[in-house]
């Protein structure tokens, strides 16, 4: 019976360091095996960028005159039409203004009308021989005067009218009111520069600032497609069209940029906002080729560096990549990997594995 245990305690210790000295080779095999594959991929330049209004299409709306705001007809986010009624002034002291001119101009019309009598009363009796030419070269005289003045006080009541004219302020373009920096009951003063009462953008004609580095800018020109999306609908892509590209450099954080002018051509445009932050990609027209993988077959250690498990012989070895960007599941091997070398492809992808030789 002790005979029969001992057999046994040193079969199972055999078949123990037998599998020992095999090692984990099997585990580092789970997952599916794919080749890398070489595609040719569209040269792009990505950028960074803002919406903005377009040069007219953002109006700063103000007064011409001083005096207090009486009446303010819209809010933040009303929508207006061109030449709508935004806010009025208070309009006492114009209309008392228009007023005094209109009186002053019916005094100027009597008092020539009188004036015309007289001259043409002297004309008769000039002829006649009763007053002098130097009478009637006076009433003559006053005639024209009085037609001056005529003339100056007509040209008062107009600028009187037009000055009443400003005490209404009215929308110059169509848009949405994106501000209100002015109350009711305060007093605005145009001595010096015209106040500010509110902003309006017209949201239909809005264009994009792209921010392109110093090292791509010698790719972009004018006419190329463009795509961007914005932070807020993440998941709407918005197409564009390169319009323009500034020579004024400017700097952002030490980085040179140029400011890229985008129009926008996407029916779905209407959503978009003032001073969104977009993400661009410009396609240049050039083709480059690539390698790529799943990103499934990619291995992440603590230090944030990539790696890939390479089939060879058999069996599987880890080597280090360095990758590039990402879409629709693939990843773009920049440097590690050569066309049709075999990657085993993770369940889990993205997991973070320690580094291996």
């Amino acid at each position: 019976m002790t005979y029969r245990v001992g057999v046994a305690m040193f079969v199972f210790l055999l078949l123990f360091f037998v599998a020992c000295s095999r090692g984990p080779a099997a585990s580092d095999k789970a997952g599916d095996v794919v080749a890398v594959r070489s595609v040719s991929l569209p040269e792009e330049v990505l950028a960074s960028g803002t919406v903005k209004p377009m040069v007219d299409a953002e109006v700063k709306v103000g007064s011409r005159l001083s005096g207090v705001l009486r009446r303010l007809y819209v809010k933040v986010g009303a929508i207006v039409r061109a030449g709508q009624v935004l806010a009025e002034l208070d309009r006492q002291s114009l209309i008392t203004s228009v007023d005094q001119r209109r009186a002053a101009l019916n005094e100027a019309e009597a008092r020539l009308a009188l004036a015309q009598k007289l001259h043409q009363r002297r004309k008769m009796l000039a002829g006649e021989g009763l007053v002098t030419a130097e009478d009637l070269d006076q009433a003559a005289s006053s005639e024209a005067l009085d037609l001056a003045q005529l003339n100056g006080a007509k040209a008062e009541l107009r600028a009187a009218e037009i000055e009443l004219t400003y005490a209404t302020i009215r929308a110059p373009i169509a848009g949405c009111v994106t501000e209100i920096s002015t109350r009711e009951g305060e007093t605005v003063a145009a001595s010096f520069a015209v106040p500010t009462f509110l902003r309006i953008v017209d949201l239909k004609r809005l264009q994009l600032e792209a921010y392109v580095d110093e090292v791509d800018i010698g790719r972009v020109t004018q006419g190329q497609e463009a795509t961007f999306t914005v932070d807020a609908f993440p998941e709407e892509t918005f197409r564009a069209r390169v319009e323009a590209v500034t020579p004024q450099a400017i700097t952002r954080g030490n980085i040179v940029n140029y400011v890229v002018v985008i129009g926008i051509a996407s029916p779905n445009a209407q959503v978009l906002r003032p001073e969104m932050s977009a993400s661009v990609t410009i396609a240049t027209g050039t083709r480059r080729t690539a390698l790529i993988v799943p990103t499934g077959a990619l291995r992440w250690d603590p230090q944030g560096r990539a790696s890939v498990l390479v089939r060879q012989g058999g069996k599987d070895v880890t080597r280090e990549v360095s990758v590039g960007g990402t879409d629709g599941g693939q990843v773009r091997i920049k440097a590690g990997l050569a066309a049709g070398e075999q990657v085993v492809v993770s369940s889990e992808p993205h997991q973070r594995v320690e580094n291996r030789p």
